[in-house]
């Protein structure tokens, strides 16, 4: 099992666009904010910074909490396989804003902020 400073390194997903489905990897600043803030990407063995990416290979993968960065996501459980995921089953799908997460910016120090919470949250 990963570990950051001690603690559990839950694994996640970060969607950014469902249509067609694209995530990002610690490679770049959206998925190197939510790595900072304790995660490790299911996709970081992808060569790429941002891509394009199967819903099988993320229902292969089954993420322990995933990040939802657009604006739709009322057919998310729509999806097949959705309810087999763990992030799921133990209610860690997480829509945020695309502001603290997408863009360069200073809002990823936000973003670092909401995802190390979402993380490491307890139930």
């Amino acid at each position: 099992e990963d570990r950051v400073r001690g603690k559990a390194q839950p694994t996640f997903f970060f969607e950014s666009s469902h249509d067609p489905l694209w995530t990002a990897t610690s490679k770049g600043y959206s998925g190197d904010a939510i790595r900072r803030a304790g995660g490790r990407n299911i996709f970081d063995d992808m060569p790429w910074t941002w891509g394009q990416i199967s819903w099988e290979l993320v229902l292969q993968r089954d993420p322990d909490v995933i990040f939802v960065a657009h604006g739709d996501a009322a057919n998310l459980a729509s999806r097949t396989g959705w309810d087999r995921l763990k992030a799921v089953k133990a209610g860690r799908v997480h829509v945020v804003p695309k502001e603290a997460f997408i863009y360069p910016t200073p809002r990823l120090a936000d973003g670092i902020e909401l995802a190390a919470r979402l993380l490491h949250e307890t139930h």
